[in-house]
């Protein structure tokens, strides 16, 4: 487990690039120590929409997650967009929609939504999805004929 300071990661806010910037390595060094692999975007500010942000898009056995580092929903927290990175798609276990803080109103069981309430809660549900992914116990498993 990653030893992240609560209190830092929430004073953040993404309208400093310097914070965007350590929240973004808060996030890569979960996703590295949980073996995923990470793609980075810097996404230019879009006037009337968001702030400048960063873009992030994790991978790990199945399970795909992601982030946009921006102050489009105030820039204390944002959301996590799970889905699966292969194909066909399964469902998550109901032990992984739990861990990474899932909403769901349609019971769409192939991709969840987590909406923390902080950065460090975002972090954690980060770390628990891909923990879980790691360990080959986010999806349930393939439908048989």
């Amino acid at each position: 487990m990653i030893d992240l300071n609560r209190d830092k990661l929430n004073s953040m806010t993404v309208g400093r690039k310097a914070d965007r910037e350590y929240i973004t390595a808060e996030l890569l060094k979960i996703a590295s120590n949980r073996g995923a692999t990470a793609e980075r975007r810097e996404e230019p500010r879009n006037i009337g929409y968001h702030g400048a942000g960063i873009h992030l898009e994790f991978r790990n056995n199945g399970v795909g997650a992601m982030i946009d580092v921006d102050d489009l929903h105030g820039g204390k927290y944002v959301c996590i967009h799970w889905f699966n990175s292969n194909f066909p798609a399964r469902n998550f276990t109901w032990q992984f929609e739990r861990g990474v803080l899932a909403v769901s109103r349609m019971h769409v069981f192939h991709k969840a939504t987590s909406i923390p309430q902080d950065w460090f809660s975002l972090a954690m549900a980060l770390d628990a999805g891909l923990m879980l992914a790691q360990r080959g116990e986010a999806l349930e498993p393939p439908a048989t004929k």
